[in-house]
């Protein structure tokens, strides 16, 4: 049994763009795939004809057009983010800190210290 790794990234895969402009499609996205990244604080990636756009969800609510867009109930129309999908290159995760002995030994030496004036001035 294999374990699998949490993804960092929200997918959204659009077979059919809304137009392509100079070879970029235009796509509109749904809130609800936004508020999800944004709840989860994870990254959206977005896939249309080949090209994977890597963005935020605030950024997705600050530079892309917020359309209404009725489909089954008229009286509850569907938000929906529309923007172009630019091939972009995934941000770079933060290298984990490297735990050595020297480094926990220091740190315990450090922590007993504040614990020992702590419990003097409590009376201990």
């Amino acid at each position: 049994m294999q374990k699998t790794k949490m993804t960092e990234f929200v997918e959204v895969t659009i077979l059919k763009p809304l137009f392509i402009y100079k070879d970029t499609p235009r796509v509109r996205v749904n809130a609800k795939y936004i508020r999800q990244a944004s709840k989860e604080m994870k990254l959206l990636k977005i896939k249309c004809l080949g090209r994977v756009h890597y963005t935020t969800a605030q950024n997705v609510r600050d530079t892309w057009k917020k359309v209404k867009e009725v489909f089954l109930f008229p009286d509850h129309p569907m938000i929906m983010y529309e923007g172009y999908v630019v091939n972009n290159l995934p941000p770079e995760q933060p290298k984990e800190e490297e735990v050595n002995a020297d480094n926990y030994l220091e740190n315990m030496h450090r922590l007993s210290g504040m614990f020992k004036s702590i419990l003097k001035k409590r009376g201990y």
